[in-house]
């Protein structure tokens, strides 16, 4: 065992050596072949990826339990491992789920039983690694302060140990140390005219739109091509159902008169952003309901679409855009809801709203028709995960009285006591032993549809004056040129955390994407206004190449590997002695698929792969695309197809054999 340790720790130092300097692939597997750590077949690199909550909320960890994991890992050959470590007050990510959940909950979510025996989970699982000879990266993610999830306004919560805020949906909860004491340090929504004279009036009538002609194709929906030239809305008839909540907590449908008319009609359509998605006018159909009366306690409204579905399918709307709400006096401010929060504890699923204790939700579902028991989460995924323009067909529709006036739970660079937060964050990292911090811009607590009109804090607001002589607060304001002024806040941050980790002979390693070296006003996959982006553009991408010893790319590819993506941040940074790691989503995604892995290994701007992520907990997992072990209860297991899979790519084999007694 002595010897076999021995051989671990000189391996973990030659992995240290191989990505400080740039090496061609051919030479790469020259100088690690004979040694004990995994690689693909022409001698790159591979490290595992742990995302450590998740583990502790699916499943009863304690030490014994976390060293089987690692040394299943270190069996396999991983000598570098990265650890998604928890962030102070553990707040929750876009699954609510995912949260700390009281002592004796039925919802399988053990994080509180697993955080009391580990201790410091992030020290637990950083020190095992290193017992096993593992350079420990700690992925970190600044901007991940909770708040995603909300519960009926005022509504019975089972306990408050990260804060409770009113917004748009009741109120939000599970934040982090820092925003449950302090939310005024989120990200700020642009000041919207005339907002509180409009906002409380009682709604009056709706106009919903919904667009007949082609949708382009996405990567989860077909395309939808145009209506027929003869559509008529008396073939397709639809029956809308208006109902109301004053809490977002329970609905009723509303029995009272109202009136309900329908057009064909040329109109343009907008995206979330304000700018029209096409060039020319597009055919719509028009709803119209008039007479609503409702009362001003109502703050919430449900509509309900009933017909064929067929019918239902050609519906396709961006509500953001094309639902609006009308009180006796001017149009009503409101956010719109397709995601309706689901209950994951059966014990509190069957009280009454009213005495339930909420809080223990997971994650929400598009068009769930059980929205009368549960609300709706407003703003999920932002424009929606798999439509970047915001298009959906659902069967229900939220719409909430007001705007969310924050990025839910995100933190706004642009303030001292923020960044002082985080540095002391990194501090703590450094003191239990990490080698390096990766620093990962994606988070879960960005989720917003109308990105253009966030980032007006005070001082942001300032430095956009400053830097480009015209005021955001008018009408020539450039949403990119607000992402790059959060952008080179950020990197005055990056510039404090360089000379802290590099003082302590730590690495810098930094997320980028595509689109720091291409930007786009856009919130699809990959862009910068993607939902789980903090909405900040590192204009400077060089700089920040400068200031880090190594570079992940986090784009999502899908299983198909395009080089050029991100292809000059690649570039330079190798010229720079840079190594650069891309992601390989094994459980969201990708999978590990050979032509995948080969064309990364091929890459010579590429050092290293990350296997993300290593782990997988649930029952009868029996998938390649599930993580490479399976942690189901107290079963710690091979994902087989996983490793198969991973031998076509690999010197897996070579390793096993080596490994036989």
């Amino acid at each position: 065992m002595r010897i076999v340790m021995q051989r671990m720790l000189v391996t973990s130092a030659i992995i240290l050596l191989t990505l400080a300097t740039p090496v061609p692939a051919q030479d790469a597997g020259q100088e690690t072949a004979g040694h004990q750590f995994l690689t693909t077949r022409n001698g790159k690199p591979f490290a595992a990826v742990i995302d450590v909550f998740p583990q502790l909320c699916l499943g009863r960890y304690d030490k014994a339990k976390v060293e089987k994991n690692i040394a299943m890992l270190a069996e396999l050959g991983i000598r570098r491992l990265y650890l998604v470590v928890c962030l102070p007050g553990y707040p929750s990510f876009s699954n609510p789920w995912l949260a700390l959940l009281p002592p004796g909950n039925d919802c399988h979510n053990y994080a509180l039983e697993s955080i009391i025996a580990l201790e410091s989970p992030n020290l637990a699982f950083c020190h095992y690694a290193k017992k096993y000879g593992m350079e420990t990266i700690a992925v970190w993610k600044p901007y991940e302060g909770g708040g995603g999830a909300t519960v009926p306004g005022g509504a019975r919560f089972f306990w408050e140990p990260g804060g409770r805020h009113e917004c748009v949906g009741g109120d939000r909860v599970h934040f982090d140390n820092l925003l449950a004491r302090h939310p005024e340090f989120r990200v700020e929504r642009k000041p919207v005219p005339d907002y509180e004279q409009h906002v409380g009036q009682p709604f009056r009538s709706l106009e919903l739109v919904f667009c007949l002609d082609g949708i382009p194709a996405t990567r989860r929906a077909a395309a939808i091509p145009d209506a027929p030239a003869g559509y008529r809305i008396a073939d397709h008839p639809i029956d809308y159902q208006i109902w109301e909540s004053e809490d977002n907590g329970a609905y009723r449908r509303i029995d009272r008169a109202y009136a309900v008319a329908e057009r064909i009609e040329e109109r343009q359509v907008y995206n979330l952003y304000g700018k029209p998605l096409y060039p020319e006018k597009r055919r719509c159909r028009v709803v119209e309901i008039t007479g609503l009366n409702l009362s001003g306690s109502v703050d919430y409204l449900a509509v309900t679409l009933d017909g064929k579905p067929e019918d239902i399918r050609r519906m396709q709307t961006i509500p953001g855009t094309m639902f609006r709400a009308f009180g006796p006096d001017a149009e009503i401010p409101v956010t719109t809801a397709q995601y309706v929060r689901q209950g994951a504890s059966p014990s509190q699923a069957k009280l009454p709203p009213e005495d339930r204790w909420w809080g223990m939700e997971k994650h929400p579902q598009p068009g769930a028709m059980d929205f009368d028991r549960w609300g709706f989460e407003f703003d999920w995924y932002g424009g929606g995960i798999w439509f970047g323009d915001g298009w959906h067909n659902q069967r229900v529709y939220g719409i909430g009285r007001g705007k969310i006036m924050t990025m839910k739970g995100t933190h706004c660079e642009a303030y001292p006591e923020v960044r002082a937060y985080w540095l002391g964050q990194i501090e703590t990292l450094i003191a239990m032993g990490y080698d390096g911090v990766d620093i990962r811009l994606q988070n879960h607590s960005s989720m917003v549809s109308d990105i253009a009109e966030f980032g007006f804090n005070a001082p942001l607001v300032q430095r956009y004056r400053e830097t480009y002589g015209t005021d955001p607060l008018g009408e020539e304001f450039d949403p990119l040129k607000m992402m790059a002024v959060r952008g080179r806040f950020f990197q005055e941050f990056l510039e404090d955390a360089a000379g802290l980790l590099h003082r302590h002979g730590r690495i810098l390693q930094v997320h980028m994407r595509h689109a720091h070296q291409e930007p786009r006003l856009n919130s699809d996959f990959n862009e910068l206004g993607f939902w789980a982006m903090p909405k900040i553009w590192l204009e400077d991408w060089k700089g920040v190449v400068d200031l880090a010893d190594e570079v992940t790319i986090k784009d999502y590819s899908w299983g198909k590997y395009d080089p050029d993506r991100a292809g000059e941040i690649k570039r330079y940074a190798r010229s720079q002695g840079k190594a650069v790691w891309i992601h390989d989503y094994i459980g969201q995604g990708d999978g590990i698929q050979a032509d995948y892995i080969n064309a990364v290994a091929e890459d010579p701007t590429v050092t290293g792969i990350l296997l993300y992520e290593a782990f997988h907990s649930g029952k009868g997992s029996n998938e390649p695309n599930q993580g490479l072990i399976t942690v189901d209860g107290d079963q710690v297991t091979w994902n087989e197809p996983a490793i198969l899979a991973l031998e076509k790519v690999s010197n897996l084999p070579a390793l096993r054999q080596e490994n036989e007694p």
